[in-house]
């Protein structure tokens, strides 16, 4: 499935991942895909903080599903949430 990403400046792109993958996989393709150096990142989904071992379709991240990269940092880690 394809989720876009939405950087702070509007730029979009977009990450082919499976609905089957874990948290984590999608955080290391998004790290890729946005050019992010730090291990230390963490995804927000409806208010909530996602663990790595949690599945994309169990937290009803679907096909087409927007990613804001915000670029803002939480406790010195970099935040990104996840809105459908």
């Amino acid at each position: 499935m394809k989720i876009f990403i939405i950087d702070s400046k509007g730029n979009y792109s977009k990450i082919e991942i499976s609905e089957t993958a874990e948290v984590a996989e999608l955080k290391e393709k998004v790290k890729k895909t946005n050019e992010i150096k730090s291990d230390n990142i963490e995804l927000i989904f409806n208010g909530m903080i996602l663990e790595d071992n949690y599945i994309l379709s169990e937290l009803d991240i679907v096909e087409g599903s927007t990613i804001n990269y915000l670029g803002t940092f939480f406790a010195g880690k970099q935040v990104i949430i996840l809105l459908f």
